[in-house]
């Protein structure tokens, strides 16, 4: 008859089984870090598009404020004809523009957007980072293995669960540009080959 503390020995896993699970924390949090990646890239452009629009736009309506659209209008024929009330209604539109830039920026939040998921980034580098200290060094006692792999996948579901939303397309997405980014690193580290 076997003791309870064999019976423990034999059913605990192996050190291999623990570090194949924290290694596939660990890919699945390099796919996510990439998600975040793309999607604050993503804002960020678009946040700098739209700023760079509201600059000219704004700047221009100030330009053709303080010269007024009446002396606007007498140097217009020289180059095209164009009616006072045409004139006027560009103008306006150009205000609206403004107003729907605005508001377009408050609703959508690109900027914020973008410092939420790199927020998301450095979170996820930071959990990366330990588990590949883990994997590397392997210095956990095996009979903690299995504590150490509750312990990263709570830290795994606590991080996950502060992070922004994302779509399947975009884990999709993120997989095939996480090989495309590690085949480049490769190709740059050893050029050779």
């Amino acid at each position: 008859m076997m003791s309870d503390e064999t019976i423990h020995e034999s059913t605990m896993p192996s050190r291999e089984m623990i570090v194949e699970r924290l290694v596939e924390y660990n890919r699945i949090s390099k796919i996510l870090k990439q998600i975040h990646s793309n999607k604050s890239f993503k804002f960020k452009r678009l946040d700098e598009r739209l700023s760079v629009l509201f600059i000219v736009i704004t700047a221009l309506l100030t330009f053709l404020g303080f010269t007024g659209i009446e002396k606007i209008h007498g140097l217009i024929p020289a180059i095209a004809p164009v009616s006072l009330v045409h004139l006027a209604f560009a103008f306006n539109s150009l205000i609206f523009l403004i107003l729907l830039l605005v508001i377009l920026n408050l609703v959508y939040r690109f900027g914020a957007k973008s410092m939420e998921h790199n927020r998301a980034i450095v979170v996820l580098t930071g959990y990366i980072r330990d588990l590949e200290d883990m994997i590397k060094l392997q210095n956990f006692d095996d009979a903690l293995g299995v504590e150490l792999v509750d312990a990263m996948r709570e830290r795994y579901k606590m991080v996950t669960e502060t992070l922004p939303p994302s779509t399947d397309k975009e884990f999709y997405r993120s997989k095939m540009d996480l090989m495309f980014k590690n085949t480049k690193s490769k190709n740059i580290e050893n050029p050779g080959t």
